[in-house]
């Protein structure tokens, strides 16, 4: 990323999945999806004010025009939210149907239970 984007600090709340702290560094609840500069630095979530994408969400270095980074050296880390967010749907739509089966497989079970008793009973 150049130094001519304009932009600034904000919180990605697509699909109630991501959280922010008071310092803007935002990432997925419990996922591990904040990602990690090449600095090694944890990447914060800001906004696009360009033309052609106004308003759209970015994950970048957290040294990018930054007072307190003194000598003004960024590792151009970039990365739209929004393709972020694809990835981490599928992984929610895996997870719901793992969840899904392990409440069949589960309710299988109890009627498989039930089924025994009621044989027992007239055996």
């Amino acid at each position: 990323m150049s130094r001519h984007h304009s932009s600034s600090s904000s919180c990605c709340n697509s699909w109630g999945q991501l959280s922010c702290s008071g310092s803007h560094i935002c990432g997925s609840k419990g996922m591990g999806l904040i990602p990690i500069c090449k600095c090694g630095e944890v990447a914060v979530l800001r906004v696009a004010r360009t033309l052609k994408n106004n308003g759209r969400q970015f994950w970048g270095c957290s040294k990018f025009k930054s007072v307190a980074s003194s000598d003004n050296v960024w590792c151009n880390y970039f990365k739209w939210c929004d393709e972020e967010l694809y990835y981490e749907r599928d992984g929610i739509i895996a997870q719901q149907r793992m969840k899904i089966s392990e409440l069949e497989i589960s309710e299988l079970e109890i009627s498989v239970r039930a089924m025994k008793k009621t044989i027992q009973f007239f055996l």
